[in-house]
């Protein structure tokens, strides 16, 4: 396997009825990181059935960036918000290090490079702002 890529393709399902987390991944994935800050390879596993909200667009932001329902965007999402809730998973700088993987998914998945940057360091400057995280 490839560093920052997926064993297999992520297969997600949307219902729209669901308003907290609509999205679901309908098969076990396995993602390997790039080489972040010195550390590791991250082998992050994900099983079917786990859900998530998205990538947390303001509306505002819909026409520029895109909605949390564009499609490039799932798969970066999906691993960022299962590293915020497994904040334990990556030990050191844990901010950057989810910030850095979600921009690299975003790239993997066709987003331009400018556009991925920007996301990621709102997610960062976010993320900051947050408790519990390092």
């Amino acid at each position: 396997m490839n560093y920052n890529s997926f064993d297999v393709k992520p297969k997600i399902a949307v219902d729209l009825d669901n308003k907290v987390k609509p999205f679901k991944l309908l098969n076990n994935i396995v993602y390997i990181s790039g080489d972040y800050c010195g550390k590791d390879i991250y082998r992050i596993v994900i099983n079917k059935g786990y859900s998530w909200n998205g990538a947390n667009i303001p509306r505002y932001f819909w026409r520029i960036i895109g909605s949390q329902f564009n499609p490039e965007f799932l798969p970066a999402s999906m691993i960022h918000d299962w590293l915020c809730e497994h904040k334990d998973f990556i030990i050191q700088n844990g901010v950057k290090v989810s910030s850095d993987i979600f921009r690299d998914i975003l790239i993997l998945y066709g987003v331009s490079k400018f556009k991925a940057n920007i996301m990621a360091n709102a997610v960062r400057l976010f993320q900051y702002t947050q408790k519990g995280w390092n």
